[in-house]
């Protein structure tokens, strides 16, 4: 019966380990969370002739938003003023 119980211990640490390991990579993975995305400034002039919101960043000062064609979305770290003022606000 002992032996059992370890056995089902054994297999519950290993189940949590590989859990706890999957969910560091997928925070460090995500970027803003480890990386400084508070230094990205815009590589370009104009994003397009949209006025669609496209992201947010820090300029140095405040957090402020891009505005353009759905294109480059992806470029720009931060989809909400609140992710910015919390990670580069300070």
């Amino acid at each position: 019966m002992f032996n059992m119980n370890c056995k089902e211990l054994i297999k519950k640490w290993w189940f949590w380990l590989i859990v706890i390991l999957l969910i560091a990579v997928f925070i460090i993975k995500q970027g803003p969370l480890l990386g400084n995305h508070c230094d990205w400034r815009p590589t370009r002039d104009n994003y397009g002739p949209c006025d669609m919101l496209l992201g947010i960043y820090y300029n140095g000062e405040e957090c402020v938003s891009i505005s353009g064609c759905n294109t480059y979305r992806d470029e720009i770290p931060f989809k909400t003023i609140e992710e910015c003022k919390v990670l580069c606000e300070k």
